[in-house]
């Protein structure tokens, strides 16, 4: 499964025309499990990661753009330039947990958590957004 997305589509100061340039986004799972080799690696700056883990990381991105050009085949001879990230990416840069990007993992005692509720011990005071209700985009628009 993968989510594709188009956001400067979605832009109305991008700029149109015949050089207009667009970005497209590809979302799908990947098991957190299988970076687990490199998950407590540091990165410094000008550094290259591990050759395995680049490797893997070019495995998925190749299978994602196959896909891609198999549900979008006038799209993808159009694809300039390709980067990717992984959960390592994800949690190096923004410290997510096991580069979760769309919130706290979906487990029972996350469910069962009285601090995950909208209505808080301060008056007045109310909780939005996807933990508010449930997780990822779907979750932040219930929430809100």
């Amino acid at each position: 499964m993968m989510f594709v997305s188009f956001p400067s589509l979605k832009d109305p100061k991008h700029e149109a025309g015949t050089r207009q340039r667009h970005t497209c986004e590809i979302v799908a799972f990947v098991d957190p499990d299988a970076f687990a080799p490199w998950e407590h690696e540091s990165m410094k700056r000008g550094e290259a990661r591990d050759p395995g883990y680049l490797e893997l990381k070019e495995r998925i991105e190749q299978n994602l753009l196959a896909q891609f050009g198999r549900h979008y085949p006038r799209l993808a001879p159009l694809v300039k330039y390709v980067t990717s990230s992984t959960p390592i990416s994800v949690a190096t840069y923004t410290g997510a947990e096991h580069g979760a990007m769309y919130g706290l993992a979906t487990s029972p005692m996350r469910f069962l958590s009285d601090a995950l509720r909208p209505r808080t011990p301060i008056g007045g005071l109310f909780l939005a957004g996807q933990d508010a209700c449930c997780p990822g985009v779907t979750g932040a628009l219930m929430g809100a």
